[in-house]
């Protein structure tokens, strides 16, 4: 088909998609938070019917802690490295191997697993956020930050999916505009938020955290929703369901809220240190210039000099 055949067959699809995500994402994510409940107890079913002896002793709570921390490492290690090393195989014409935990499937497919794959894709997303901040010159958390960041983060360390229609150059593409979009969203929502909150809250430290809080789990919760709806469309051409929504909506909320509120302690954490190193320094270089300038003063040397006389001429 060709590159810009590619192009054009991309863009035809985000022309005509049969949907409009600004008008769907609150009924998005309430449709995917009502749904979450339902997943926990569908997996708890699975488990039962599986092996009962799995719920003892707390098994199962330690087992989603394996998985989510099975899919912090997919997203944060595992995708980023596949997406390099598929780009470079397809480019090169060379057969690189794909890196895959040995319960892989089980970590996708599973609740938990999808949570810590988005978890530890925001890890990423952050750090190529802030290199893009670093690059340009430009606030990481702005709208043009994050869909740079999305873009790049779908574009080059995404891997295709296995078994995904179309040519490799059409599903890259797709992804970039996945990330960009979902990317974008979250910039411009949570800033929109924040800006309402610091107009009816106050100022203060605690006050500064609330406001990041909540407006980085709106951005993140209409990031999530985004994503998931334009995936589905792009991959299947229909609306996304709960099921898809669900892991999407809930990890953006909490990365979204945990990525900004650490943002709001880093900030607060290097000003106070800048203040007191600061205060240090002025009070060195204070210290300082008055010792010189009674070192080097004639007049004041003369008075420390006759002040230092006194009490010997009594003593006498």
């Amino acid at each position: 088909m060709g590159l810009v055949g590619d192009l054009t067959h991309v863009a035809s699809d985000v022309v005509n998609a049969p949907y409009n995500l600004n008008d769907r994402i609150a009924k998005d994510s309430k449709r995917a938070f009502d749904s979450a409940g339902d997943a926990f107890r569908s997996e708890i079913h699975g488990l039962v019917s599986v092996d009962k002896a799995v719920l003892k002793g707390g098994s199962w709570i330690e087992r989603q802690g394996k998985l989510l921390g099975e899919g912090v490492l997919t997203g944060a290690v595992l995708n980023p490295i596949n997406g390099i090393t598929q780009l470079v195989s397809k480019v090169g014409d060379v057969h690189l191997p794909k890196l895959e935990l040995s319960n892989q499937a089980e970590v996708n497919n599973s609740l938990a697993g999808k949570i810590g794959t988005i978890g530890g894709t925001a890890a990423d997303f952050v750090l190529t956020a802030g290199g893009v901040s670093t690059a340009v010159g430009i606030e990481a958390a702005s709208a043009t930050a994050l869909g740079t960041a999305g873009a790049i983060q779908g574009g080059l360390f995404t891997p295709t999916a296995d078994g995904s229609t179309g040519s490799f150059v059409t599903a890259r593409l797709e992804n970039a505009f996945i990330g960009g979009a979902s990317g974008a969203v979250m910039g411009g929502v949570a800033g929109k938020v924040e800006s309402k909150m610091e107009d009816l809250v106050g100022t203060s430290s605690a006050d500064k955290v609330k406001t990041k809080f909540v407006s980085g789990a709106a951005g993140g919760t209409a990031s999530g929703a985004v994503r998931a709806e334009s995936k589905s469309v792009f991959q299947t051409g229909e609306l996304a369901t709960a099921n898809e929504l669900a892991p999407q909506v809930i990890g953006g909320a909490l990365t979204g809220a945990a990525g900004r509120v650490n943002g709001t302690l880093h900030e607060s954490l290097t000003d106070s240190v800048a203040g007191r190193m600061t205060n240090s320094s002025v009070a060195s270089a204070t210290g300082g210039a008055a010792a010189h300038v009674a070192e080097t003063h004639p007049i004041i040397k003369q008075k420390q000099a006759d002040s230092t006389t006194i009490p010997e001429q009594a003593g006498q």
